[in-house]
């Protein structure tokens, strides 16, 4: 095995060290080096982190690629809510095909009215009602939502069941989800969930897609895939929010509804182009994965902050318990870094950190094909059985994902790489064609400095 060396960057000062001066670091004989922020950053993307000096050639060449669309937004906002539950009784409400409804749009606080026009087994589907819908296959939204609705529930949680001890003047249960097709203002959106629906006059349980694309053969997969995402999200709120009264960062929950399409996958019948897989060429292109994914992006970078949420949430699943590792970072009484820390310890008996995790995570890159058994790789497919479902991850070979342009996993350009920014949890990887001694000068004040 290539000798791997991981350099973990952490801003805070302890053990009595405090380094006032840049910090040079010297590592020997190296073929690669991962660099890693374990913490959160809040530096600029103008400051300078660190120079790496060698007299050795850094592989490298870029891969052109077109950015995967936005598929979503979660919307999540923490509402002053009054702190009370409701009564014990309670009645599912139900709705009539035909029927009209309003609900809430979150991006220009507005009302929209939609019709009722297909009920399946375990959702209704709405339309916007002024609009043209007599070529649009409600059933066929229905269909893969029922598919996969049982599966998602068990693994991830239940729906709203009308109460919580933690907020008051909740909408009533819902017996079935609601699916909204409507003209989504913002056309860099495909589907969203909005917890304002838990409160506000809409009174529904509901997520949303954007009926243009639900029109278009070429993106109709796409917008059945998205359900599935923001479906995930609904589940998470439901779960983590209003029955145990948690609040979780962004890049949790992306990464758990990147997830889900993961594993739904197969049972939507969708093609890698249209499930989260297709994020990952965003995560080898050059060196995008070094802005992280704790510090959530809201401008072009927010690809790279899903691409790598996706990539740590696969990774996760394909090494530490597949389904099972799942179902309990979604069931746990934990969020972000100390749901997944205490999900992986209890399935695997282990005792590591997130920083732990995250030294594996690098290893991805540089074992894309499962060549090294005891390395962490997303080139294995998993196969699971819980509460008589079966949930299963395909193989992902990171050199070889299926799409039309030509890459590499190749970073960096030149022999002394400077100005270096690196986001909250992103690392940078440099392979050197030989292997060779390499100086890191670090730019911070309080730069404790850990590797192996």
């Amino acid at each position: 095995m290539k000798k791997l060396v991981v350099l973990c960057l952490s801003f805070f000062c302890f053990f009595g060290c405090d380094f006032t001066k840049d910090k040079i670091q010297k590592i020997d004989d190296v073929n690669n080096l991962f660099i890693i922020n374990p913490s959160k950053n809040e530096k600029e993307l103008s400051d300078e982190w660190f120079t790496v000096s060698t007299s050795r050639k850094v592989e490298n060449s870029n891969a052109e690629k077109t950015i995967p669309f936005v598929l979503d937004t979660s919307l999540l906002e923490v509402n002053s809510r009054n702190v009370q539950n409701g009564g014990d009784e309670y009645q599912e409400k139900t709705y009539e095909i035909g029927k009209e409804h309003t609900v809430f749009d979150p991006f220009d606080d507005s009302i929209i009215s939609i019709k009722l026009f297909y009920e399946g087994e375990f959702c209704y589907v709405w339309a916007d009602k002024d609009s043209d819908v007599e070529n649009l296959d409600f059933e066929n939204f229905a269909k893969y939502f029922d598919k996969i609705y049982k599966k998602q529930t068990f693994l991830a949680g239940s729906k709203f069941d009308g109460k919580s001890d933690y907020y008051q003047n909740l909408i009533l249960p819902n017996k079935k989800i609601s699916l909204v097709l409507y003209d989504i203002p913002d056309r860099n959106i495909m589907g969203y969930f909005a917890p304002v629906n838990y409160s506000s006059s809409s009174r529904m349980e509901a997520i949303f897609a954007d009926i243009n694309y639900a029109f278009d053969e070429e993106t109709v997969g796409d917008c059945i895939s998205t359900i599935c995402h923001e479906f995930s999200h609904l589940l998470t709120y439901v779960n983590k929010c209003l029955k145990k009264g948690l609040v979780y960062e962004t890049w949790y929950t992306e990464m758990i509804a990147m997830v889900s399409e993961d594993f739904y996958k197969n049972d939507l019948n969708a093609s890698f182009e249209q499930s989260s897989q297709a994020r990952l060429f965003y995560f080898v292109k050059d060196a995008t994965y070094a802005y992280g994914f704790k510090t959530w992006q809201d401008d072009n970078l927010m690809y790279a902050s899903y691409a790598n949420a996706y990539a740590f949430g696969a990774f996760l699943v394909r090494n530490y318990g597949g389904a099972k590792l799942f179902y309990e970072i979604c069931h746990n009484d934990y969020v972000n870094e100390d749901s997944i820390v205490n999900a992986v310890n209890k399935i695997n008996k282990t005792e590591l950190t997130f920083n732990d995790l995250l030294k594996e995570f690098c290893y991805i890159l540089a074992n894309t094909d499962n060549s090294d058994k005891d390395l962490p790789s997303l080139s294995k497919s998993v196969s699971s059985t819980l509460g008589g479902f079966t949930y299963n991850l395909d193989e992902i070979n990171l050199a070889k994902l299926p799409v039309a342009t030509e890459y590499e996993i190749r970073f960096d350009t030149t022999e002394s790489i400077t100005h270096r920014y690196l986001g909250g949890y992103g690392f940078n990887y440099l392979k050197f064609d030989t292997p060779t001694d390499v100086d890191i000068t670090f730019f911070n004040e309080n730069l404790i400095i850990e590797y192996n």
